[in-house]
């Protein structure tokens, strides 16, 4: 059951297993080796890494009653998620840092509040 809700909260978000891998730091083997059910009791620091990136609890992820998605989503914006060439940007992102992406969604915010405000 963890690697089905594992599986299945990541795929909600667009992720990965490598992008779960490197935002966790967990190996993508072990990820891959939860999914599958090789590994049937992971560490709790490893199920503690793969909760946080998934933005679940710990209990979430363990239990049968995961939730089938992320609260954070609507299901309009995990629709947008699942789109082939959405997760192709969201593996670029993944590939850089923190503080540029940071900078990246503050000049989308300021832009989109200037095309607001022009009324366009």
């Amino acid at each position: 059951m963890l690697g089905q809700n594992i599986r299945r909260l990541r795929e909600n978000q667009g992720l990965t297993r490598a992008g779960l891998a490197k935002k966790s730091s967990v190996l993508y083997r072990s990820i891959e080796n939860i999914e599958n059910g090789k590994t049937k009791n992971p560490g709790i620091v490893t199920i503690q890494k793969i909760a946080k990136v998934l933005g679940v609890t710990v209990d979430a992820l363990v239990n049968q009653d995961a939730p089938r998605s992320t609260s954070l989503l609507s299901p309009k914006l995990q629709a947008t998620l699942k789109k082939r060439e959405v997760r192709a940007l969201l593996e670029l992102l993944q590939r850089i840092s923190d503080k540029d992406i940071r900078q990246l969604l503050s000049c989308l915010s300021q832009l989109s509040r200037k095309v607001k405000a022009s009324g366009a």
